[in-house]
């Protein structure tokens, strides 16, 4: 099989589980085990969008299993840091209520940051991304500026995943 010239040596397929509330964990459990490892003949990338939730943290495993298995494979961590926009407002306090916000965000941020670096192995690529706008948006914009082969993301409900056709 060609992709733009690569010859694809092995291709991956993930089942869909029996039942559709497990789509998500189809994903970040054990349901994909290699029993050898994967093979293309292009550096496969894989971006995995992360926090220190424990869905966020199966999906990094499972990331960090798929990688293992792919011997040109590349992997990126991401987190999305999501900021309230500042106000332009003539009014004092709402703009200030804003930046109080913002600084919260930004120091539970700046915890999660630290809590996801000793997590990741050593030298783990984990990109940091920070905006005036939804945690979605951010991610959605990264991703389409640097598209990977896969995107690994965990997830409580289904919403995100409709929102992008795999559910």
């Amino acid at each position: 099989m060609t992709s733009e010239g690569a010859d694809i040596n092995t291709t991956l397929f993930l089942a869909e589980p029996a039942s559709p509330d497990l789509w998500d964990a189809a994903f970040l459990t054990n349901q994909y085990q290699p029993q050898h490892s994967l093979c293309f003949s292009f550096m496969f990338r894989i971006i995995v969008a992360a926090d220190d939730t424990p869905v966020s943290r199966k999906a990094i495993s499972y990331g960090l299993r798929l990688h293992e298995s792919i011997p040109q494979s590349s992997i990126q961590f991401v987190f999305a840091v999501g900021l309230n926009p500042t106000s332009n407002t003539s009014i004092n306090l709402l703009g200030s209520l804003d930046r109080t916000n913002n600084l919260e965000i930004e120091h539970d941020a700046h915890n999660t940051e630290n809590a996801l670096r000793q997590r990741l192995p050593d030298k783990a690529d984990l990109q940091v991304i920070t905006g005036e706008q939804s945690v979605e948006k951010l991610i959605e914009d990264y991703i389409n500026t640097n598209p990977p082969d896969i995107l690994i993301m965990g997830s409580s409900n289904r919403t995100g995943l409709e929102k992008y056709g795999i559910a």
